[in-house]
C-alpha cells in the first residue's frame, strides 16, 4: 500500500491593482454607508485589511466567522472582496 504525499498549497502569481480604486455603497449587514479603497502594494507585501485604524494581514489565524460573515479585524464580509 502506498501513501500519497500531502497536497501542496496552491500559490497564484502575486498581483496588485495598478492604481487606487474606491467603491461606496450600503453595508450588507448594517445597512449603513460603507466604502472600500484598494491601494497598490509593493511586491511581497501580501494582502491586508485596514479597518478601524488596524492593519490585519489576510491569514486564517486572524479570521472570525460570527453571524454568517468573515471578519478580519474591524473589516466585515471580507470574503466577497477576496
Amino acid at each position: 500500500m502506498s501513501v500519497a504525499a500531502p497536497a501542496q498549497a496552491f500559490k497564484a502569481p502575486a498581483r496588485t491593482v495598478a492604481t487606487t480604486v474606491a467603491l461606496a455603497g450600503v453595508g450588507l449587514h448594517t445597512g449603513a454607508p460603507a466604502k472600500v479603497t484598494l491601494h497598490p502594494e509593493e511586491a511581497g507585501a501580501g494582502l491586508a485589511f485596514l479597518a478601524g485604524g488596524e492593519r490585519v494581514p489576510v491569514h486564517p489565524d486572524h479570521a472570525r466567522t460570527p453571524g454568517g460573515c468573515t471578519v478580519l479585524g474591524a473589516a466585515r464580509t471580507v470574503e466577497h472582496l477576496l
